[in-house]
């Protein structure tokens, strides 16, 4: 499934782009059941799924929660696939999770690396991100600054008051298809935008650190 020459490329560029991860069928039955789940939130919230889909949302551990989300991150095409990028070929799940921005009503996540968010004590870890559905460049993509990664960590980004400019810098707009996966390194410079684009742009995130991180 993985290329020496799309593991280099990773290397050399802290991001890669994996097409056809997952087939579209696949992607409809997690679809279906993070829908279940969001349902179920809910109604606990005690407000109707129509209002609940308006709101930006993030649910997280979804492998403890859904049988699909288990296995395919913890036995099948992701838990496959994520050692591949570690030396050892051996990693460890940190957790997952899925980030909804509904059009109309989202902002821009600014730019910032992952890392310095992570309770961990190194930052040699990275993300799976995986669409459920085409993104177009105004969908709220991912952008990300090639080869940043290799600047090193910086302190963390105040999302409310920092504002880092790298208009200077090549900036990638990561267009994706339904089932697509994006691979980045958690010192990537990165953002998305604002979606304008579709009615919901749902991402499901996984993060992945060294098996001997603390």
């Amino acid at each position: 499934m993985i290329n020496e020459s799309q593991l280099q490329f990773y290397k050399e560029n802290g991001y890669l782009i994996i097409n056809n991860f997952l087939s579209s069928d696949k992607i409809d039955v997690l679809s279906v059941s993070y829908t279940k789940l969001r349902e179920k939130l809910a109604e606990q919230a005690g407000i109707s799924f129509e209002d609940y889909q308006k709101e930006i949302s993030q649910v997280r551990d979804l492998w403890r929660f859904d049988n699909e989300y288990k296995k395919l991150i913890l036995e099948e095409e992701i838990a496959k696939t994520a050692p591949l990028f570690f030396e050892d070929n051996s990693c460890r799940l940190l957790h997952d999770h899925i980030i909804n921005k509904p059009k109309g009503n989202n902002a821009t996540v600014p730019w910032h690396q992952d890392y310095t968010y992570w309770p961990v004590d190194c930052a040699n870890g990275l993300s799976f991100w995986m669409p459920f559905s085409d993104l177009d460049a105004n969908a709220g993509v991912l952008e990300v600054i090639p080869k940043s990664h290799l600047w090193g960590e910086e302190l963390p980004v105040d999302f409310m008051n920092d504002a880092k400019d790298f208009s200077n810098h090549e900036i990638k707009f990561l267009e994706v298809k339904k089932g697509d996966l994006v691979v980045l390194d958690a010192l990537a410079w990165h953002r998305t935008s604002e979606n304008t684009s579709i009615n919901e742009r749902m991402a499901y995130i996984s993060l992945w650190i060294p098996s001997d991180a603390k």
